[in-house]
C-alpha cells in the first residue's frame, strides 16, 4: 500500500503516513493502481538510468582508446572506428529519452548509415556501401515507417494492399541495385513476376475493401 500524498510505501496496519502525516485510507483498488503507476515510473527512472550509466562508461572507453591510439602511432587512426560506434550507439539513447520515437528512428537510421560509411571509406570499399549496404538501410527503415503509418487505418484488407505495393516497389529496387552492383547496369528480370502477383493480389483486396459485408465479415474472422 502507498500514501496518495507523498507515495511512500505504507504497512497495511498504518492509520497515516509516517513521513507527511496523510490520513490513509485502506483502499486496496486505489492503492494497487497508485502502486502500478510507481511501478512503472520506476521502471522508466531505472532503464534511464541504466543507459546514461552505459553511455558514461562508453565515453571513457572512447578517450581512453583514442589516447591509446594517439600514444602507439602518433595520430587518430583506428580509433575512428570506436568513436563513430560511441556515437552511433549513444543516438540510441535520445531514442529512450523521448517521445518522438519516429524522429528518433530516423536519426539512428542515418547515424547507422554514418557508422557503416565511415568503415566503408577507411577500407575503401564504398562500392558495396552505395550499392548494397546503404540503400537496403534506407529501404529497411522506410518499411518500417511505412508501416507505422498505415496501421492508423482501420481498413485491413486496404492496408494489406497498401503494404503488398510497397513490397512490390521494394524487389524492384532490389532487383536493380543488386544487378548494379553486379554488372553496373540497373536490370530488372525476376522483380517483373513478383511485381504482376503482388499487383494483381493487391488490387483485388484493394476493391474489397469497399465491400462492407466482406469488411465486416473479415473484422468479425480476426476479431477487429
Amino acid at each position: 500500500m502507498y500514501c496518495k500524498n507523498c507515495g511512500v510505501k505504507l504497512d497495511l496496519s498504518l492509520t497515516k503516513c509516517p513521513l507527511c502525516g496523510e490520513k490513509v485510507k485502506n483502499n486496496n483498488s486505489y492503492n494497487s493502481l497508485y502502486s502500478l503507476d510507481i511501478d512503472y515510473l520506476a521502471k522508466d527512472i531505472s532503464i534511464m538510468y541504466f543507459a546514461k550509466l552505459i553511455i558514461l562508461i562508453l565515453f571513457l572507453s572512447t578517450i581512453v582508446t583514442i589516447i591509446c591510439n594517439l600514444a602507439i602511432d602518433k595520430k587518430i587512426s583506428w580509433s575512428f572506428y570506436v568513436i563513430f560506434s560511441f556515437l552511433f550507439i549513444a543516438s540510441h539513447y535520445f531514442y529512450l529519452s523521448t517521445s518522438k520515437r519516429k524522429i528518433c528512428f530516423i536519426i539512428n537510421t542515418f547515424s547507422l548509415e554514418l557508422l557503416l560509411f565511415i568503415i566503408a571509406y577507411l577500407n575503401k570499399g564504398l562500392n558495396w556501401y552505395l550499392y548494397l549496404v546503404g540503400p537496403f538501410i534506407l529501404m529497411g527503415s522506410s518499411f518500417v515507417l511505412f508501416i507505422n503509418f498505415i496501421s492508423k487505418f482501420k481498413n485491413i484488407l486496404r492496408n494489406i494492399s497498401y503494404f503488398l505495393l510497397f513490397v512490390a516497389i521494394i524487389l524492384l529496387l532490389i532487383n536493380g541495385l543488386i544487378s548494379l552492383y553486379m554488372v553496373n547496369k540497373f536490370i530488372l528480370n525476376w522483380s517483373y513476376y513478383s511485381l504482376i502477383s503482388l499487383v494483381v493480389v493487391a488490387s483485388i483486396l484493394f476493391g474489397l475493401s469497399f465491400n462492407k459485408k466482406c469488411m465486416t465479415e473479415v473484422e468479425k474472422r480476426l476479431f477487429i
